[in-house]
């Protein structure tokens, strides 16, 4: 019993692309053997097999050879940090901390369950979280006075470190800036 392929009600029944002959990674609710993509103008109006795509095509109609890839559909995030979040997945997590004390908290923790790692290192600390917007050296320092700490805040656009990481730095209150 044939399937219909998954779609998006069009006016025009014919794609103005296909790409066929590929390994398509689409939503959950794809066909599991979908090898191909229909596109009418700038939108993805049906993901399927090589044949129900196939027969959306017709003469003005642009036909990719995917040759066996990977077809991402509606992947067109401009902003993505794949190496910097694939190095992260060992580090510490800390988005989901609402409190300065589940922050220092979930530190520790990390540390004591890491203590062959020279450098601790994490991210995803929000502002909000401490008073006046920004933590400081001696809360980590209590967390973790023995080893160099580095977290980076939710938005990769602070780091807060310890005593340690200063000292490894060789960063002092007279190192210039």
């Amino acid at each position: 019993m044939a399937r219909a392929p998954l779609s998006i009600p069009v006016i025009d029944p014919k794609a103005s692309t296909v790409v066929l002959n590929g390994r398509v990674w689409a939503s959950p609710g794809s066909p599991p053997d979908a090898s191909a993509i229909a596109i009418s103008a700038d939108r993805i109006v049906a993901v399927g097999t090589d044949a129900e795509i196939r027969a959306m095509a017709g003469a003005q109609t642009s036909i990719l050879d995917a040759a066996g890839g990977t077809v991402l559909p509606g992947f067109n995030d401009a902003h993505v940090h794949f190496l910097h979040g694939a190095r992260n997945q060992e580090n510490l997590d800390l988005s989901q901390e609402t409190t300065v004390q589940g922050v220092l908290r979930a530190i520790a923790e990390f540390a004591a369950a890491n203590p062959e790692r020279d450098w601790l290192l994490g991210r995803g600390w929000f502002y909000a979280v401490f008073p006046g917007g920004m933590p400081d050296r001696d809360q980590l320092d209590s967390a973790v006075p023995d080893r160099p700490i580095a977290l980076e805040a939710y938005d990769s656009h602070t780091t807060w470190v310890n005593s340690c990481a200063l000292q490894r730095l060789g960063i002092s209150e007279s190192t210039s800036v």
